[in-house]
């Protein structure tokens, strides 16, 4: 894990070149997940900003259709949930 952090940068931009090569390796079968509640780590570590982590994302996976696969599309094809896929392609109608 990542110890550094530059204040005013996004966290953990040491981690995009091993994330584009998942992305790469297998993007059919990439899902998002922020390990949502995060644990305590130290008393004197912050949890991680969930708004820098999709950030993140988007630095990862510049392509907005890339990122939807990974929002939307795999999950929805992993957990069979139909609403994930109508939820999906009701953003895209607006």
């Amino acid at each position: 894990m990542p110890q550094a952090h530059v204040e005013g940068s996004l966290p953990y931009l040491d981690m995009v070149p091993f994330a584009q090569a998942v992305i790469a390796a297998a993007p059919d079968r990439l899902i998002w997940g922020t390990d949502w509640p995060h644990g305590k780590r130290s008393r004197r570590a912050a949890p991680p900003n969930e708004g820098d982590l999709l950030d993140l994302l988007a630095v990862i996976a510049p392509d907005q259709a890339l990122r939807h696969r990974i929002l939307v599309d795999n999950p929805a094809r992993l957990l069979d949930l139909r609403l994930i896929r109508c939820v999906g392609l009701a953003q895209k109608a607006l």
